[in-house]
């Protein structure tokens, strides 16, 4: 098991509760109901590849999985961090709007992680 993307997905997971939590009681009186809804989207991904991403770490003993491990993290950073700080950008101003393309770059890089799952091959042991 690759211990660094193990930890990754415990830190994925670790902070999308948090942020969870806090956007469930701080942010709902700070943004705009469209804003809250991106807020909770970019946790939910952020959760559910976190998940996924721990599932894959306990195959990877047996499969070669270093790039579905690398597209999720790539993707998960890229599409729930863009939007969190576009959404911090929106409420503090700090004209940093040339994030935006990551939203979808981070999809794609997410969907490219599941789909490469049809592809892994088994390590050979021996």
């Amino acid at each position: 098991m690759n211990k660094r993307y193990f930890r990754l997905a415990i830190l994925l997971g670790a902070t999308a509760v948090a942020l969870g939590a806090l956007g469930a009681h701080a942010f709902e009186n700070i943004l705009a109901p469209e804003s809250l809804r991106s807020f909770e989207t970019a946790v939910r991904y952020q959760l559910f590849h976190a998940v996924l991403l721990l599932a894959v770490c306990f195959a990877s003993d047996r499969y070669s999985l270093i790039w579905t491990q690398r597209f999720l993290v790539f993707g998960t950073m890229s599409f729930s961090g863009s939007i969190y700080l576009l959404l911090l950008n929106e409420q503090l101003k700090w004209g940093i709007n040339f994030l935006w393309p990551f939203t979808p770059l981070g999809g794609i890089a997410l969907i490219i992680g599941w789909l490469s799952l049809l592809v892994v091959k088994p390590i050979e042991k021996g």
